[in-house]
């Protein structure tokens, strides 16, 4: 176990420890229910050919396999999303499993955005005409060069988010990998660097056949690729803070909590904190005060 403690002027705090789980999302809905009836959000197309629950994937050796149903992108309708923290420093991943027909259409199928949404969208992964192609493109430029998968088959794709380098990177995988690759299968460097709060999946044509499951955001590799048994996030209890109200911008705040993670080290711990409830876009690493 390891306690943490600092001493900080605010109003609102927010404990994560690293490396954070951002979002798990496994489509462990009643099938044939709306994306939009059971916590996503549609900002185009609303209630246009709605993205539906269908027959979940499985990928041997991902956490996020054979848990509830999937996604079905088969039509030119409505996207959606989901939010989480927005990142504005560091690396944040996304891993799902994807499975495609070989009659399909060109096009991207998911991205990253802010939170809100808004309309900056990057890292936007294409799928070819053929189902058996998938890339990153730029803008709404599709990808110079497609990697090969399979149709019909469920594969495991990992996106990346580099907010410093400004680099979307793209890895594919037919077998659970062990660790993060040296190098990514495709890559691109964005124009800007952007704040990372929210995911969202797209339909563009009638000819679209792209199934997404197991969806993991996190701010490392090990978190949203976690295998099959892995460890679960830390979990973070015995949050005291003093004094506990009547607090203004100049009152000193004391916060301590417990920070406790089965068979891991925690590397950091980070507080985050705001004056408005539910945004923290202020963080302050924490220190430890004890470890066992």
């Amino acid at each position: 176990m390891k306690k943490l403690f600092i001493f900080l002027a605010t109003v609102i705090c927010f404990i994560n420890a690293q490396a954070e789980i951002l979002l798990v999302e496994n489509f462990d809905y009643t099938i044939g229910s709306n994306l939009t009836d059971n916590g996503w959000t549609a900002h185009s197309g609303v209630a246009t050919q709605s993205i539906d629950v269908i027959t979940g994937l499985g990928f041997a050796g991902y956490a996020g396999s054979g848990i509830g149903g999937a996604a079905n992108l088969d039509n030119n309708g409505e996207d959606v999303h989901r939010t989480f923290n927005a990142q504005t420093s560091g690396t944040v991943y996304a891993a799902f499993i994807i499975q495609t027909q070989s009659t399909n259409s060109a096009g991207y199928f998911i991205h990253f955005g802010q939170n809100p949404i808004g309309s900056t969208f990057y890292s936007r992964i294409w799928i070819n005409s053929t189902g058996d192609g998938i890339g990153l493109g730029q803008g709404t430029n599709p990808p110079t060069n497609y990697i090969d998968i399979s149709t019909n088959t469920p594969v495991l794709i990992v996106t990346k988010y580099d907010y410093l380098s400004r680099i979307s990177s793209l890895y594919a995988f037919d077998v659970f990998p062990d660790s993060e690759p040296d190098t990514a299968d495709a890559t691109y460097t964005n124009s800007s660097s952007y704040s990372t709060g929210s995911i969202a999946l797209r339909q563009y044509n009638a000819s679209q056949k792209v199934t997404v499951d197991g969806i993991r955001v996190a701010t490392s590799w090990s978190e949203a690729v976690l295998a099959t048994g892995g460890n679960m996030p830390p979990i973070i209890s015995n949050i005291v803070q003093e004094p506990a109200d009547n607090i203004t911008s100049t009152t000193a705040v004391s916060v301590s909590a417990d920070v406790t993670d089965t068979g891991r080290s925690i590397a950091s711990v980070s507080l985050k904190w705001g004056t408005t409830s539910l945004i923290y876009p202020n963080s302050i690493n924490m220190t430890f005060s004890s470890e066992n």
